[in-house]
């Protein structure tokens, strides 16, 4: 019922920590999601992941690059 952003997906995958890959994300999402939009390839470090349904936003995961909240 709410919009999800992701750059990153964590992947189970013993050599891949986080799947960047646009078509990949898409092969195995594409039946739970109602939408992947294809931005691009990244490099594979995770995405910071912050909850905005609390007050304050609680960062839940701090990835690449600076956070100001």
């Amino acid at each position: 019922g709410n919009p999800l952003i992701g750059t990153s997906v964590h992947d189970e995958d013993e050599i891949l920590d986080y799947t960047t890959n646009p078509e990949d994300i898409f092969e195995r999402y594409q039946h739970d999601v109602d939408i992947v939009i294809d931005g691009g390839f990244s490099n594979n470090i995770p995405t910071t992941v912050v909850d905005c349904t609390v007050s304050p936003p609680e960062v839940l995961r701090e990835g690449l690059g600076e956070l100001n909240i």
